[in-house]
């Protein structure tokens, strides 16, 4: 894994033990390396070189329908603005580093190109790995 890649996944390994909340592209490392918004503006995730953002790779444009879109509307809904605040964001965020860590790895996982990307993972899942030091 170079730099940004692991920079990514610790973003939300943060995220999930509460040291960091989510400022979107803002701090996600591999958007401010692979994107940038042309001319049109339309937003590309390749840098100028040609270089695909890993998550663009497996097929996730903009990363839309990728587990971030449903950590976006667990923020939104419950107005959490980011944070950490509940289990499910937790959850959520953890989804988020596993799917992150899977693209930037090319790891072939089933969930990642399942239509419920959800399936296969339970609430109940801890965060010792992350360093949290409490769950919510």
């Amino acid at each position: 894994m170079n730099e940004s890649d692991e920079s990514a996944v610790t973003k939300w390994a943060d995220i999930a033990a509460r040291r960091k909340s989510d400022h979107g592209a803002a701090n996600c490392s591999l958007c401010m390396k692979y994107c940038y918004e042309g001319e049109d503006g339309i937003t590309f995730c390749e840098d100028k070189k040609g270089n695909v953002c890993p998550i663009e790779q497996s097929g996730f444009c903009g990363c839309s329908e990728s587990p971030y879109d449903e950590w976006c509307w667990h923020i939104r809904i419950h107005i959490h603005e980011g944070l950490v605040q509940c289990r499910d964001c937790q959850t959520l965020a953890l989804i988020e580093m596993l799917f992150v860590y899977d693209c930037v790895t090319e790891t072939n996982t089933a969930w990642r190109n399942s239509d419920d990307f959800m399936d296969g993972f339970d609430s109940r899942l801890t965060f010792k790995n992350v360093g949290a030091d409490e769950i919510v």
